[in-house]
């Protein structure tokens, strides 16, 4: 039987810098409360979800659900600030758990959960992050975890 967990997201907040854009005060941001709501709180984009649970305080997702993001105009230099826990990581089956999704669901490659430690993981295609990874415990049981995810110019 394969051991189901929940991630849960308070708030994220993605700071989208378009081409060109050489400082943050240049770039677009978009803040998701996830507080009763999925739109973004300056009228942006809304987020979409696919499959979970919204409440007053957060989104409660399980396996193959979450949340999806486009028409930011966001595509080779982003930040994406996100605040979420996990009941269990170590509960898939597998051992890993995906946080975040660079290829809109058409790939393995992502941001992962991986018993606890922050794993990258990219098949090699076009637009799949690269970065060093390493393996210290960065997440446990329940405990909120702040994430910034920055993207530069070079893919990196």
């Amino acid at each position: 039987m394969t051991k189901l967990s929940r991630a849960v997201i308070a708030c994220i907040s993605a700071m989208i810098m378009l081409a060109g854009a050489a400082s943050i005060a240049g770039a677009d941001t978009f803040t998701y409360e996830l507080n009763g709501s999925y739109a973004e709180s300056n009228g942006g984009p809304s987020l979409v979800p696919l499959g979970g649970t919204l409440g007053s305080t957060g989104y409660a997702f399980g396996v193959n659900e979450g949340l999806s993001l486009s028409g930011t105009g966001a595509f080779n230099v982003y930040s994406v600030d996100i605040h979420f826990y996990f009941d269990d990581v170590s509960a898939s089956f597998n051992g890993f758990q995906r946080i975040l999704d660079f290829q809109n669901r058409t790939s393995d490659s992502g941001l992962y959960d991986s018993g606890g430690a922050l794993q990258l993981y990219a098949t090699g295609g076009s637009g799949d992050p690269q970065a060093i990874t390493n393996n210290r415990q960065a997440f446990t049981n329940g405990t909120v975890a702040d994430l910034v995810v920055t993207r530069n110019a070079s893919g990196l």
